[in-house]
């Protein structure tokens, strides 16, 4: 008879250590086992008990476990589970036992769980036949002060996509509610393939609630992200109500921007009818975060790394993407150095990025490419335009997000569908912080949305204006070659952009925008036809 599948999806690993005053592990268990959402799996671990004692605990929560039809596995000890009778154990690569001898020890019908942390240990495991696999650690944890590097999602999802359909999986390593809808939402694979669940331990066990803590868990677990838009619509005559809704809703913009731009981000900002705020204060992240209208934009410009500098981004990350705020990352330069790319994989890989805008050689390092060359933080120009859009494609699909490439031709997509953006001035590369304070512009747009919409038709709209400005400006340089005199007329014509009803109406019909249609691979025809006002690109 083979094991029975487990429910995996709030599974809960006890901590005897980091308990509230005046809790035991029991207490705590028995708790959680009377929420009117407990916990689907309950492993114990016990490493410093002895056996008689770990065997009589193991006992007492069997008996809770039992009345209420949860699964009991024991962390290690195979002797423990043979001695309780409980459902089965989970193992770890330097246990006293391997998966093939407890499974001769417990027999077929006992669950057998096993840890795994990069794709050697999956290529093992999967040999062995385990019921399920615990994949992690995902984020660094108290609990465990041995563990193995985080994996952050991405490295979830790249485990998640080597394993049959058939493997249950479930991701452990400092879980808890503020991330637990990221880790589910961004570790689903490019297939659709997704986690059984997520198993915590001081988000329960630590916790002076713990029944609210279970109902909190699987609420947020089964309610949808507010990062997530519900509606992949995008028509033209759209365009003007997100340029009105920026002067309807006045939208903040919080800055963790580089120290070159942030006078050019902030004006910028200003022009459109925003309202910049450069605070890298994590005391006021929370409450910028709380307010109506907010975007947030990460810029690594002037990169530091560092721990200092990486629980900066993350702690905004986090307050912003907890609120369902739009987050725009930059990560310049990101094609330059090691440093600078490890550090924008570890903010894509820990948060959620709602937009992630950069150019040729930032966009390939991050969808792991090799980069174009780049001096500094400039991107080379390489790849043709079908390449260029399938990165985009990809990296979007992977990411579950907007990605926007920028250069002689925009690139945006959200993996679903994928848009080429072909206006612009030379002047756009020649000014220091214009590309930076495109973020700017997009978290704007992004943040006076309607909530519940996508993001890609604000994003086309933001940079549709953005590049429309920028040939507005070159014209009034009547032939000459003045970038800084460019740079002046580009944000006033920004600021006339947004006040003026009869030039949105340029920007509708001045805009070359296609929605790419020639690889194979996507599904679709080849050809594509202009945005025309009204039309739905869907019908295009």
């Amino acid at each position: 008879m083979p094991p029975p599948r487990p429910n995996l999806e709030l599974y809960l690993v006890t901590d005897s250590v980091n308990l509230p005053p005046n809790s035991t592990v029991y207490s705590q268990v028995e708790a959680c086992l009377s929420a009117k959402h407990p916990p689907t799996v309950i492993q114990l671990r016990e490493k410093h008990l002895s056996t008689a004692k770990f065997i009589e605990l193991a006992r007492d929560i069997y008996a809770l476990t039992s009345k209420h039809g949860v699964p009991l596995l024991i962390n290690d000890r195979v002797d423990v589970a043979l001695a309780v009778g409980c459902e089965g154990v989970h193992l770890g690569w330097d246990d006293m036992v391997d998966v093939p001898t407890a499974r001769k020890l417990l027999g077929p019908e006992k669950i057998i769980g096993l840890s795994v942390s990069d794709h050697e240990q999956l290529e093992k495991a999967l040999e062995m036949d385990p019921t399920y696999l615990g994949i992690g650690p995902v984020f660094s944890t108290p609990t465990k002060s041995d563990h193995n590097p985080p994996l952050g999602t991405s490295g979830v999802r790249s485990l998640l996509s080597a394993m049959p359909s058939t493997m249950q999986a479930v991701a452990i390593g400092g879980i808890n509610h503020d991330n637990v809808q990221r880790v589910l939402f961004q570790s689903k694979d490019i297939s659709g393939k997704r986690l059984d669940g997520i198993a915590v331990v001081s988000a329960i066990m630590a916790s002076p609630l713990p029944v609210g803590a279970c109902n909190l868990l699987h609420e947020t677990i089964n309610w949808p992200p507010l990062f997530v838009p519900t509606d992949y619509s995008i028509r033209a005559e759209d365009f003007p109500i997100y340029r009105d809704n920026i002067h309807k809703h006045k939208p903040l913009v919080h800055h963790i921007t580089n120290n070159v731009v942030k006078s050019i981000s902030a004006n910028i900002t200003l022009a459109i009818g925003a309202s910049p705020v450069m605070s890298e204060n994590p005391a006021e992240f929370a409450d910028l975060a709380a307010l109506p209208n907010v975007g947030c934009v990460l810029n690594m410009g002037t990169f530091t790394g560092g721990r200092e500098s990486l629980e900066l981004f993350l702690g905004a990350l986090r307050e912003h993407n907890v609120r369902g705020n739009p987050v725009i990352f930059d990560p310049v330069g990101a094609g330059a150095t090691n440093a600078r790319r490890e550090f924008a994989q570890m903010i894509v890989g820990t948060g959620y990025c709602t937009i992630i805008k950069g150019n040729e050689g930032e966009i390939r390092s991050l969808a792991g490419l090799e980069t174009a060359k780049m001096r500094g933080v400039d991107g080379a120009g390489e790849g043709g335009s079908e390449e260029l859009a399938e990165i985009v494609h990809d990296l979007a699909s992977l990411e579950n997000n907007i990605v926007l490439m920028t250069g002689p031709k925009d690139y945006i997509s959200n993996g679903a569908r994928t848009f080429c953006l072909s206006n612009g001035s030379k002047y756009q590369s020649r000014v220091t912080g214009i590309g930076c304070a495109l973020g700017s512009v997009i978290a704007a747009f992004c943040a006076a949305a309607p909530v519940d919409e996508s993001l890609i038709g604000p994003v086309i709209s933001a940079v549709g204006m953005y590049n429309i400005a920028a040939e507005r400006a070159e014209k009034l340089m009547e032939g000459s070659d003045q970038p800084g005199k460019w740079a002046t007329a580009f944000v006033d014509c920004l600021a006339t952009m947004t006040m003026s009803n009869e030039n949105l109406t340029e920007l509708i019909a001045a805009q070359e925008v296609e929605e790419l249609r020639n690889l194979e691979k996507w599904g679709r025809p080849t050809g594509g036809e202009g945005l025309k006002e009204g039309e739905d690109l869907a019908d295009a």
